[in-house]
């Protein structure tokens, strides 16, 4: 069976406000959403099952970037899809 990843990844800016969309992954009922800032750390900030995520109040000046892992489970474990790495984005 072939490994889906999260495709069509957007990621767009709007003051501190950032909005990432992807398309649904075929297969996978759950996204962990991953957010680093600065080139530091991915913190899981949302784990959902929408394909369009706003994170708010990130700090001008600052560059995040975001990571989505896709997963469903089986018989109660998680089964992950290959993450998926947005390009990094600059608050203004």
């Amino acid at each position: 069976a072939e490994t889906m990843v999260p495709t069509n990844v957007k990621v767009e800016a709007n003051g501190t406000t950032v909005t990432l969309s992807f398309d649904k992954v075929v297969g996978m009922t759950n996204y962990e959403i991953y957010r680093s800032k600065d080139g530091g750390a991915y913190r899981q900030i949302k784990r959902t099952s929408a394909t369009t995520i706003t994170s708010s109040g990130l700090k001008a000046g600052s560059t995040y970037q975001f990571k989505i892992k896709a997963f469903r489970l089986v018989n109660g474990e998680k089964v992950y899809a290959p993450e998926v790495e947005t390009s990094p984005v600059i608050i203004e």
